[in-house]
């Protein structure tokens, strides 16, 4: 070998050399960075976990209320429409039935939610029925004017219309919304589902402003003790966080929050940080939320990331132990392959500057000087031509989606399609990665619209087929004239391109002329 390639291969083995210890220490960072990665993803999704298992505890308990508030106001709805009944079929007379009736349905869970008013159609007097005095008595609550429209505003209600009078069996909302509150208060404190640390409480906004007093504890599944106290959103944790506060707002901004505070633990007395889930339910102005502390998840995410550190680093060992062999062996094949085809390489060198081995595509480099002898001629000869920059719409979503040999494929195929389409005057240059520049010289100012729309036409109506199924894409065009102005033939490519991406962001799978643009849209361009 002569000295020239002998400094060559030394160079290229010492080169070699480099990038595998580059490789190597690149490794350790790698190591590293990723450790650090896995422990917060880890971190993260624990934090997910609890957050789910949190939400569920409150949204069962939020469709337990709406499904009781349904189930009282049937209930109730039905018993009205039995006191009505049993009244107009009574031998006593409708109110002596309405008396008697409702004494005995006040002993039922929900018959003391029930009301009966009297509207005297004579008179034109309405009396409300008192249990404690056990008959009707005035009232100013409703006036013979209103109170059909209230009794039918109710969620249940009934009536009797009689010779002199009418009889109104009801319940009002709020009736039935205290018979649920009792009920999801004997609920919470009885329920055994929040394990040996877990707790619900149930606040209730007074003041959605915030500051003192803005909420009373309505339930407390562990602190009963606490509930009907006052609280403040200046009250702070054993680390100096506002959990009400933040609470408050992250209501006041979403309906609900997620958030970590510290706070004592039922079995041990320990503070630990614990996380909490809270929503609102906007009927009865509550915060429902529940809370458990973050120990036990986290270190289990901790030792899922000790583990994963371990197998990382012995990954890492059996990889840089492989690759040490696979360049001992790529050593061995340089020698060998420089050797016996140091003739043929430079063979191959010189016909890849000219045409691009996958697509069949002038290279970069020809590209360069085609490019700059139209520009030339242009000049000289007043010889106009079009430059055309093509793009793939989306292709690096078909590499990440089907791989870089598909994405090879489209490239292969798209470039195939456009060469059939064009003259022999025209050159398809590959100037980068899924970009290509169709050079159309004499090109008229009529012609090269119904050239790109058949070439977009083509390509997107090419299927390739790959072991995922059919892979379908679109080209984004853009193109323009040399200028007189223009001092070199890149002043007319930096406006295709500008034309191009000015497609892309109108739609993709589009063609536009740089002359035929709006000059507004010019100047956004050029000033981008």
């Amino acid at each position: 070998m002569d000295k020239k390639y002998k400094k060559h291969l030394c160079w290229l083995i010492g080169s070699q050399v480099a990038v595998c210890s580059l490789i190597i220490l690149s490794a350790f960072f790698w190591t590293r960075s990723v450790s650090v990665h896995t422990r917060n993803v880890l971190e993260q999704e624990a934090f997910r976990m609890v957050e789910d298992k949190l939400r569920g505890r409150v949204s069962h308990i939020i469709s337990h209320i709406n499904e009781k508030r349904e189930n009282i106001r049937k209930e109730l709805a039905s018993l009205a429409e039995f006191m009505c009944i049993s009244m107009s079929t009574a031998e006593d007379s409708p109110l002596d039935t309405a008396i008697r009736m409702s004494s005995s349905l006040r002993s039922t869970q929900y018959g003391h939610s029930l009301r009966i008013a009297m509207y005297d159609t004579q008179k034109h007097t309405v009396n409300v029925f008192d249990a404690a005095l056990n008959e009707f008595v005035p009232t100013n609550l409703f006036s013979p004017d209103n109170i059909h429209r209230h009794i039918l505003s109710c969620p249940a209600y009934s009536f009797l219309a009689h010779e002199s009078f009418e009889l109104y069996i009801f319940a009002e909302q709020k009736d039935i919304d205290n018979s649920v509150k009792k009920y999801i208060h004997k609920v919470i404190h009885s329920s055994h589902n929040y394990g040996d640390d877990g707790y619900v409480w149930v606040n209730e906004i007074v003041n959605f402003k915030g500051g003192r007093d803005y909420a009373i504890r309505v339930i407390h599944s562990r602190f009963i003790d606490t509930e009907g106290t006052y609280l403040h959103t200046d009250t702070q944790d054993t680390q100096g966080n506002l959990p009400y506060l933040t609470e408050l707002e992250g209501i006041k901004k979403s309906g609900e929050v997620f958030h970590t505070y510290y706070f004592k633990n039922k079995n041990d007395g320990e503070i630990t940080e614990n996380a909490s889930y809270a929503s609102l339910y906007r009927p009865f102005n509550w915060i429902i939320a529940t809370g458990e502390p973050l120990e036990d998840v986290l270190a289990y995410a901790v030792e899922l990331n000790t583990y994963n550190d371990g197998l990382l680093r012995a990954t890492l060992v059996n990889a840089l132990l492989g690759m040490l062999l696979i360049f001992a062996i790529d050593i061995a094949i340089i020698v060998f392959v420089n050797i016996r085809y140091r003739r043929s390489i430079s063979t191959f060198i010189k016909t890849e500057t000219k045409l691009d081995a996958l697509t069949g595509a002038y290279s970069r480099k020809a590209a360069e000087e085609i490019l700059g002898i139209a520009f030339s001629n242009f000049k000289d000869n007043a010889k106009n031509s079009l430059l055309m920059m093509m793009d793939i719409d989306d292709f690096k979503k078909v590499n990440d989606t089907h791989g870089h040999d598909v994405g090879d494929l489209v490239l292969k195929k798209v470039s195939q399609e456009i060469l059939k389409n064009i003259r022999n005057s025209d050159y398809l240059l590959r100037w980068g990665g899924e970009e290509f520049v169709l050079l159309c010289t004499g090109m008229s100012e009529t012609a090269h619209q119904r050239v790109a729309q058949e070439i977009l036409w083509k390509v997107r109506a090419l299927s390739l087929e790959t072991e995922h199924g059919p892979v379908k894409v679109t080209i984004s065009i853009g193109s323009s004239f040399f200028h007189a102005e223009d001092k070199s033939y890149e002043q007319a490519l930096k406006r295709a391109d500008m034309t191009m991406y000015y497609c892309k962001k109108s739609g993709k799978n589009q063609y536009a002329n740089w002359e035929e643009l709006p000059g507004e849209v010019q100047e956004m361009a050029i000033s981008a």
